[in-house]
């Protein structure tokens, strides 16, 4: 009897350890609390958000809090008289400062590209309707889109082919689109851009 407990208990610590540890610090919960980042070591990607994978934590813990965003302001866009949209904004700066995810990356070698950053703003090739389009058009030179994976793929693959980016600034850029991925409108392009620490 006392065998057959500790192999249940053993299966069940092998599962936790398998799932990782939650390095995701912040306890605000306006709108539900911010959705776990777990750092696996085995993995080449070690750092998941709701099953998108990144390499650096930084990245991760921003995805986290912008998913938090966009609960929190789900629920205030739905009537809620407790929460505004403005107390959502205020607990993702809250919540990437305790992350350290605010603060900017070290400059990363976009090689003979100077500005990788994605802007949500109207588009004169979508009759200035908002869409998404890379700020740099020498550079990234690339018509606007409604899907932010149409610009940020284009932008990534320019790194890593005709940029000459450093392999670091290709990886960031992996990590940043998926940090916008499943995001809309300007959350989408903060994403991406704060992730690569550039701006519009």
């Amino acid at each position: 009897m006392q065998y057959t407990i500790t192999l249940a208990m053993l299966a069940g610590l092998t599962g936790v350890l398998a799932a990782g540890n939650n390095v995701q610090t912040f306890t605000g919960d306006l709108g539900g609390a911010a959705p776990p980042v777990i750092e696996d070591d085995t993995s080449d990607r070690p750092f998941s958000v709701n099953g998108a994978t990144f390499l650096n934590k930084g990245a991760a813990l921003q995805r986290s809090c912008a998913v938090q965003h966009n609960a929190c302001a789900a629920v205030a866009n739905g009537g809620s008289a407790d929460v505004a949209v403005s107390d959502c904004d205020a607990q993702e700066d809250d919540c990437n400062a305790a992350a350290g995810a605010a603060k900017k990356r070290a400059a990363l070698d976009f090689g003979d590209c100077a500005n990788p950053a994605i802007e949500f703003a109207p588009q004169a090739d979508r009759g200035n309707a908002d869409a998404f389009a890379a700020v740099d058009q020498t550079d990234f030179n690339h018509g606007s889109a409604n899907n932010i994976n149409v610009i940020s793929g284009f932008i990534c693959s320019q790194l890593a082919s005709s940029c000459n980016a450093a392999q670091d600034a290709v990886d960031a850029c992996d990590d940043a689109q998926a940090a916008a991925n499943g995001l809309s409108g300007q959350d989408a392009a903060d994403a991406f851009n704060d992730a690569l620490g550039v701006s519009a």
